[in-house]
Parts: structure tokens; sequence; C-alpha cells
């Protein structure tokens, strides 16, 4: 695995663990990690891929939360499919 790969993949197991971390009762809170989280889709990304940019929505979305190159196209072509 490339350097960048991995930490793309910490960053996605981070934000994940922090999704858990907050559903417990009481909420166990986390330092924030520079990127967002891998579940969520940025209206930028929706703005990308409504206009069939599809390449573009998937790297952006890779940027802002860390996604493997897998998870951010299956998210953006989820979009794209409705």
């Amino acid at each position: 695995m490339e350097p960048n790969e991995l930490e793309q993949r910490i960053a996605w197991l981070e934000a994940s663990v922090r999704r858990l971390a907050g559903s417990v009762h009481p909420p166990v809170t986390l330092e924030e990690h520079p990127f967002a989280d891998p579940g969520e889709i940025s209206d930028e990304v929706r703005t990308l891929a409504a206009a069939g940019q599809t390449m573009q929505a998937i790297q952006l979305h890779r940027q802002q939360t860390g996604a493997g190159l897998a998870e951010a196209k299956q998210a953006v072509e989820s979009l794209q499919l409705g």
C-alpha cells in the first residue's frame, strides 16, 4: 500500500470511530481529524455528480473524506442512481 493510501484508510477508520463514539451513552468526545466522515457526502460532491462530472466528484469526495477509490466511486454512483 502507498503511504497516501494508508493515511486515507486511517482517516476513514478514525471518522468511523468518531461516529461510533458519538452514538454511545454518554457520548465520547474525540479529537477532530481534518478529514470529514466518509459516510457524509458534501453538497459540492452532490453538485458535481448531478452535473455528470463523476471523476471530479469522486476525486473531491476522496479529498474531503480520505475515502479510498472504490468507496468514493460507490458513494458517487449511489447518488447518480438515486
